[in-house]
């Protein structure tokens, strides 16, 4: 999987490919946010307290908390393809 940099187009895309790294194909867009340097953080299998849950670290394109940094936002969801939730804290 492949996941661009999309905050110009204010969507987060999941990208696929059968022929690395020729031809990506578009999976789905997983968040329709305009986010800048998304991570992605997997579940952690066997591990003690794990919900087993994935997590996304981004910060938003429109947030400023000042003139030149932007807050970290986390999202949540039960698999990779969502459907993917703000944290209320966000």
């Amino acid at each position: 999987f492949m996941m661009p940099e999309g905050s110009l187009s204010g969507t987060l895309s999941l990208y696929t490919t059968d022929i690395m790294p020729i031809r990506w194909r578009l999976e789905q867009v997983i968040i329709n946010e305009p986010l800048i340097d998304a991570s992605l953080v997997a579940p952690l299998a066997g591990i003690a307290n794990s919900d087993g849950r994935w997590y996304l670290l981004a910060s938003n394109r429109h947030v400023k908390t000042c003139s030149n940094c932007r807050e970290l936002e986390i999202w949540h969801a039960d698999n990779l393809f969502g459907p993917w939730v703000p944290h209320p804290a966000n």
